[in-house]
């Protein structure tokens, strides 16, 4: 008797130990949720660019975009929309997707993917998510198994501009620290212009 009362005791401090260790870890800082979703035409460096076009020499294009120090990114992906030239080989030639220079994804342009618009949508890791993010796609075409010119004009893929960057994003609550200022009212990562609001005590004038 005594040993089945041992036995239960032990068994019974097992499945609680077993239980705490798979309890979440919820975090209390988390608030709202939202959808960002951005093209990636707007993303590209220097923000005038109007069309993205990748070839045999210029075969990577970057988009950059940032988070704010008040948000945390729980799910990413890419909504990719594209055209291939009908040149190429299909299964020789293919689209790679980095984030933060991660692979994410290999495309390969198959037969009914070249020569036409293709949508697909590429998950990206969000743990590789900072305040300031690369977004990378790189072409590497084939249109002959040997002696290819890379300049030529048969090599490309157009990324067109209904690409877009979708982000779910957790607000958080961040303390009152300085040491973070100017963040996260305004925030050097940002492709965009900052809205920052101010409160007065009573109507302002330019009277004194």
């Amino acid at each position: 008797l005594v040993l089945a009362t041992v036995s239960a005791l032990m068994l019974s401090v097992s499945a609680g130990s077993a239980t705490a260790s798979v309890t979440p870890e919820w975090r209390h800082d988390l608030t709202a949720t939202l959808n960002d979703t951005t093209g990636l035409i707007g993303m590209v460096p220097g923000g005038q660019a109007q069309s993205v076009k990748l070839d045999g020499v210029n075969n990577i294009q970057y988009f950059d975009f940032g988070v704010r120090a008040d948000e945390l990114v729980t799910k990413a992906h890419v909504n990719l929309d594209f055209t291939a030239s009908p040149s190429l080989i299909a299964n020789y030639s293919q689209l790679n997707v980095y984030l933060n220079d991660q692979l994410q994804q290999s495309l390969p342009l198959t037969a009914l993917g070249v020569g036409k618009p293709v949508q697909t949508q590429v998950t990206l890791n969000p743990k590789l998510i900072k305040a300031a993010n690369r977004l990378s796609i790189e072409f590497v075409g084939h249109y002959q198994t040997i002696c290819e010119n890379p300049a030529t004009e048969v090599l490309w893929v157009a990324i067109n501009p209904s690409s877009a960057l979708s982000l779910t994003k957790q607000k958080l609550r961040l303390g009152n620290d300085l040491a973070r200022f100017p963040a996260p009212f305004i925030n050097p990562s940002m492709n965009e212009l900052t809205t920052l609001p101010f409160v007065f005590a009573k109507s302002p004038s330019d009277s004194i």
